[in-house]
């Protein structure tokens, strides 16, 4: 018995040790497929590698080979096959090979040159790794895929040719990767499309390259770090080249970008040192670089970081391109020149933002739009005349242009948006084209140098703090084009004395000219109240009479005019006010009655909110809308007597925390059932109608001990003390 298992154990063990199934020549073949096709791989000797083709200097792959009557294609080297066969020195493969396998070459210290033939489609990883002796390689056009670092430590490895024509990226470990590279040159055959990602990562020695027409893309990182690079010439049959393509590339001194690109991957060109000139045809690029949250989410392809040693001083974009994509040069410190070709239309957001070593431009007169940020704190910018084709300008467009002292702003603009100029301290001269209609909020804020500023007939708005922190502005004139001005508009501005506010102007905001001259002047105050031409600005919360009359021609009365106003108890508004501005009567505590006049057709937000001893409002016909919080807080409110045909736009809470559920509504007869219906006034306890009839004093709105308030013929009366009076307070008997 011990016998017949010691035989046993002998069979298994030499089964184990010889691992081909049969011998062509001075080869070792593993059969593959035994019916049709005949196929084999090409398999090694044992398992103990010092035994594989021990001695074997020359080793021909052939397309067949026949064993026992039957002829096999012979399609694959199989994993390991020639493994440390140290003494080979060359290899021929027959075109039948289709893959090379796993190890199948490694640590072949001999091998002096390798051809990998059109028929093979993949190579395993580490194929040919530590061929010491290896100086060649040249990889066939049929080549899809090449395993990690299939050709690594080949020490000897100066020259490769590379004809495959379709081969996959290679993202985690490229095939030629060793920090020790010594590839000095690196040969495109002309049928190659595309580039794989990381194929030429990190050799450091390669001092050119050479792009066949034929090439469409450059893969991520394919030439990242090929420090001693110093030329290349990317064909116009590119389209795409992609993220970090050739980051970190020292030796590049400038690059041409071909019109046919459509693609350019986040930081392409970063870390290109050396890189002083940049020649853009991209006729189409579309990408969307993203900044967020202090830093690039996609980066922009010449950027670094904030503190980039970019040296690019030139940056040319030729005749075909028609945008400037956002932040394409932003940050570049060092950049002085810039031509704009006469097809480009647009310039993205943040396209030139923080070239601060920018001193001119010319926008050509084929742009159209000049995007948010585009010349974002361009310091050393000293004018710039913006064409009549341009349309519109972009938000803080030219923030913090500090050197900017002149700027022409052409006819076709037709609006100058949020900020554009805000921060240009140098600024001392601005013309503004005929076509603007609007000036965007903070568009001059902190122009310290401005002094003087026309604003053409064309512009309808002045934005909230447009022209804020102009200390040194002494005049402005506004057009009869205006209707509004917005809150904080002149801010600050202590030079100025004199503003004329024509008859257009409907609305003012809030501080619009609060710590300006006009402010500081006090001849200007009449009773408390300051009065810009017929524009009533703001009232001295101290100093205004309880019973106050706003004089006849007053149209408009700003936001917060009576603001905390608490000696205030009357008001009469003459029938030439047009508007009311929000919260123009906030917190005024002892007013207790208001009649709005026909002239007034909305109401703002917050107008009466707080007026807690207000105990009667009358809302003329004429009034379309009511602003949110308009009488919200008014504690003490009784009656409200609305002559508005249609129920007037609501805004919310218009009666929040007002005792709706105590007060009278009258409205008109006929729009009776409208109000109950309406959100929010149907809140109102009673709603009652106001009659118009022929009979005098006919209706009783009202009665308290010494007062009377009746309607006549659709007319408020009051009598009181004897003495009749209608609603603006005028005895009429």
């Amino acid at each position: 018995m011990k016998k017949l298992f010691s035989l046993f154990f002998a069979l298994v063990a030499t089964t184990a040790l010889w691992a081909y199934d049969f011998q062509f020549g001075d080869l070792y073949y593993d059969i593959t497929s035994s019916g049709e096709p005949y196929t084999v791989v090409v398999t090694y000797e044992s398992n103990w590698s010092d035994y594989n083709y021990w001695g074997l200097t020359s080793a021909v792959i052939p397309e067949t080979v026949t064993y026992d009557g039957t002829t096999y294609s012979v399609t694959s080297i199989g994993d390991l096959a020639f493994r440390d066969c140290s003494s080979l020195t060359s290899v021929t493969i027959g075109s039948g090979v289709t893959s090379i396998g796993y190890e199948a070459f490694r640590d072949c210290s001999s091998l002096t040159a390798i051809t990998i033939p059109n028929s093979v489609t993949s190579i395993g990883q580490y194929a040919f790794q530590e061929c010491s002796k290896l100086t060649s390689v040249t990889i066939g056009s049929g080549v899809t895929s090449i395993g990690s670092y299939a050709f690594s430590r080949c020490s000897g490895l100066t020259s490769v040719v590379w004809n495959a024509e379709n081969c996959a990226g290679f993202y985690e470990s490229a095939p030629f990767y060793d920090f020790r590279s010594q590839i000095t040159s690196f040969t495109f055959g002309d049928s190659v499309k595309h580039i794989p990602a990381c194929l030429c990562y990190g050799m450091t020695k390669l001092p050119a390259i050479t792009l066949p027409n034929s090439i469409t893309s450059i893969g991520s990182s394919a030439f990242y770090d090929c420090s001693k690079l110093t030329s290349i010439t990317i064909p116009d049959s590119v389209t795409s080249i992609g993220s970090y393509a050739f980051s970190r590339c020292s030796g590049l001194t400038s690059i041409t970008i071909p019109h046919s690109v459509s693609s350019i991957g986040e930081s392409a060109f970063s870390g290109c040192s050396g890189l002083t000139s940049v020649i853009w045809n991209a006729e189409n690029i579309t990408n969307n670089y993203e900044y967020s949250f202090g830093s690039f989410v996609y980066s922009p392809p010449f950027y670094d970081s904030y503190d980039s040693s970019s040296q690019i001083t030139s940056f040319t974009f030729g005749d075909s391109v028609r945008h400037i994509p956002a932040y394409l040069c932003y940050g570049m410190k060092n950049l002085t020149a810039v031509t704009i070709g006469n097809s480009v239309t647009s310039i993205g957001r943040y396209a030139f933002g923080y070239c601060s070593g920018l001193t001119s431009i010319t926008i050509p007169h084929s742009v159209t739009s000049i995007g948010s940020y585009a010349f974002y704190k361009c310091s050393g910018l000293t004018s710039i005349t913006i064409p009549h084709s341009v349309t519109s300008i972009g938000e803080m467009a030219f923030y913090g242009c500090s050197g900017l002292t002149d700027v022409t702003i052409g006819n076709s603009v037709t609006s100058i948006g949020g900020g554009v100029f805000y921060g240009c301290s140098g600024l001392t001269s601005v013309t503004i084209g005929s076509g603007v209609t609007s000036i965007g909020y903070e568009a001059f804020r902190d122009c310290s140098s401005l002094t003087a500023i026309t604003i053409p007939n064309s512009v309808t708005s002045i934005g909230q703090y447009a022209f804020q922190e102009c200390s040194k502005l002494t005049s402005v004139t506004i057009p009869n084009s205006v209707t509004s001005i917005g809150q904080y508009a002149f801010q600050e501005c202590s030079k100025l004395t004199s503003v004329t506010i024509p008859n257009s102007v409907t609305s003012i905001g809030s501080g619009a000219f609060s710590r300006t001259g006009i402010y500081n002047d006090e001849s200007n105050w009449k009773n408390g109240v300051l009065y810009i031409s017929n524009c009533l600005i703001c009232a001295d919360e101290d100093e205004v009479s309880s019973a106050y009359i706003i004089k006849e021609g007053t149209r408009l009365i700003a936001d917060y005019a009576f603001g905390y106003c608490s000696s205030l108890t009357s008001v009469t508004l003459p029938n030439s006010i047009t508007s009311i501005g929000s919260s123009a009567f906030y917190d005024c505590s002892k007013l207790t009655s208001i009649t709005i006049p026909d002239s007034v057709t909305s109401i703002g937000d917050w107008v009466f909110c707080g007026c807690s001893k207000l105990t009667s409002v009358t809302i003329p016909k004429s009034v379309t809308s009511i602003g949110s919080s308009a009488f919200s807080w008014c504690e003490s409110l009784k009656e409200v007597i609305c002559y508005a045909e249609k129920v007037p736009e609501m805004g919310e809470n218009v009666f929040y925390n007002t005792p709706q559920n105590k007060a009278t509504l009258y409205v008109l007869a006929d729009a009776l059932e409208d109000y109950k219906a309406a959100e929010q006034w149907k809140e109102f306890c009673t709603i009652l109608p106001i009659q118009e009839t022929e009979n005098d004093l006919e209706c009783i709105i009202s009665s308290s001990a010494n007062t009377h308030k009746f309607v006549r013929n659709g007319q408020i009366i009051i009598i009181r003390d004897g003495k009749t009076y209608n609603a603006q307070g005028a005895v009429i008997n």
